[in-house]
């Protein structure tokens, strides 16, 4: 299981094992959950900022917004089949609000199983 957990986001060496883990991101791709900022005051506008430097700085080939608060169950389980993560990005904020949400949503299970199977969580 590659599991990084950060209060300020990857830098230094969580950076550095971050991409370590990721390797050649060509062709990688990314689940961007903002439920945990959204909930702590960030605006939409915000987040989709963080979202669009994460692509800028590990190039992934796609990341998709998917936000765990809206999109739960089976249309939350086939957005993330449909994406096929490599990374589990889980963006800084109200972490009760996020674990409730993610437990709700099935997402919880989810990531469990993106993990198993090497995916990585931040």
């Amino acid at each position: 299981m590659r599991l990084i957990l950060t209060s300020c986001g990857l830098s230094g060496a969580h950076l550095n094992e971050f991409q370590r883990w990721l390797g050649d991101p060509t062709g990688k791709s990314c689940w961007y959950i903002p439920t945990a900022p959204l909930r702590d005051g960030w605006s939409t506008r915000q987040a989709k900022e963080q979202m669009a430097d994460l692509q800028h700085t590990f190039k992934f080939n796609k990341i998709e917004w998917v936000d765990v608060e809206y999109t739960k169950g089976a249309e939350l389980r086939a957005a993330i089949s449909k994406l096929k993560p490599d990374v589990v990005y889980a963006e800084m904020g109200n972490t009760y609000n996020l674990c409730y949400h993610l437990w709700n949503s099935g997402g919880a299970e989810i990531i469990r199983e993106l993990m198993a199977n090497g995916c990585i969580y931040v």
